[in-house]
């Protein structure tokens, strides 16, 4: 990708930010529906791309406490297939800039939805101890924590809900509100002690979609520390009428970097990261199933432009610092979207 208005030097210190820095994906839906590939070509792609951690769905949204464990024994027999030399699981976020220096791959254990504890919060602390650092409360509907963003009605954080967040605040697992309601993430904001997270949600203002964060919670969201990962699903950066066309194109990296400015100019460049939810060895046949599965996404979304155009996969995540330099950005912010407020988030809350 060639930005018109980024001389040779600003393409060349785009590069050498890029390399330099820890480049997390804080959400990747690659495992979610176990495509057919090859894991090893899959790390050698991250590696590539120059990702430096990867924050990966270990199972189904819908899964349970059994297909959860299962899930993570699958991870830790991909850590002994690939190699520990070259990947590794990651529960500090020490591991993380240990990970950088030593050119492994870092993956982040995590759910998105909090059913696999069923109704006992013991279980989280399983779950801890196996490597799982970040659990989603809700996704899109209602569970015992509280209500998801597809609700018609959000009655809030139930009390079970509460609990929950206070455990995993002394456990320290991070909690994700990317498909939580309005009162319930403002009272999981509220209740929460430690800095939470949206893992892969854009912002309302720029696209109307159900899933994108309005104004309120990204501030309330800000002023307790947290992170919003910015994802590359086309329908959260640009709202559409009917299916992708070239009189109706994909939206374009500048329309992602546009959500990037509105998050750095509502509450500052110390609460953007990348959260891709990207799922690159997906066939049709999975899409298909996902989205049979939660069909309140909506059917209007087309497997062939899922993706903002140039961030189609992880190869192409350094477009994001071209255009954060073509963007005015200075090095130390380029760095701090890219992984530096991620990282700093992980090491306030898990141990």
């Amino acid at each position: 990708m060639k930005f018109v208005n980024l001389s040779r030097g600003d393409e060349e210190r785009a590069l050498a930010l890029y390399h330099k820095a820890i480049v997390i994906d804080a959400s990747d839906s690659t495992t979610l529906e176990g495509g057919d590939f090859d894991w090893k070509e899959y790390y050698v792609k991250l590696k590539n791309g120059g990702i430096t951690a990867v924050c990966d769905t270990i199972m189904d949204i819908r899964g349970n406490f059994t297909e959860a464990i299962r899930k993570i024994y699958a991870w830790y027999r991909r850590f002994e297939y690939i190699g520990q030399t070259k990947i590794t699981l990651t529960t500090e976020a020490s591991h993380i800039i240990d990970a950088k220096r030593k050119g492994k791959i870092a993956v982040v254990l995590a759910t998105q939805n909090i059913r696999p504890i069923d109704d006992d919060l013991g279980l989280l602390s399983i779950f801890h101890r196996l490597g799982v650092r970040i659990i989603g409360l809700t996704y899109n509907k209602r569970n015992l924590a509280g209500d998801g963003c597809a609700e018609k009605k959000d009655c809030g954080l139930s009390e079970f809900g509460a609990e929950a967040i206070k455990e995993m605040n002394r456990l320290g697992i991070l909690v994700d509100l990317s498909h939580v309601g309005y009162k319930t993430s403002m009272d999981a904001i509220e209740v929460s002690k430690a800095p939470v997270i949206f893992s892969h949600s854009c912002v309302r203002s720029l696209c109307s979609e159900f899933r994108n964060i309005p104004d309120g919670l990204i501030k309330a969201l800000a002023e307790k520390g947290g992170v919003i990962g910015l994802p590359v699903w086309s329908p959260f950066i640009k709202k559409t009428v009917g299916p992708y066309t070239k009189d109706n194109p994909r939206p374009t990296l500048q329309e992602y970097l546009a959500h990037i400015d509105c998050l750095a100019d509502l509450v500052g460049v110390d609460h953007v990261g990348l959260g891709l939810d990207l799922s690159e060895y997906w066939a049709r046949e999975d899409f298909e199933k996902f989205f049979k599965m939660v069909p309140e996404l909506g059917p209007s979304i087309k497997f062939e432009s899922k993706y903002v155009q140039d961030l189609e996969d992880h190869s192409k995540t350094v477009n994001i610092a071209r255009g954060l330099v073509s963007g005015g950005y200075s090095d130390q912010e380029i760095g701090k979207v890219l992984g530096g407020n991620f990282l700093r988030v992980f090491g306030k809350v898990w141990r």
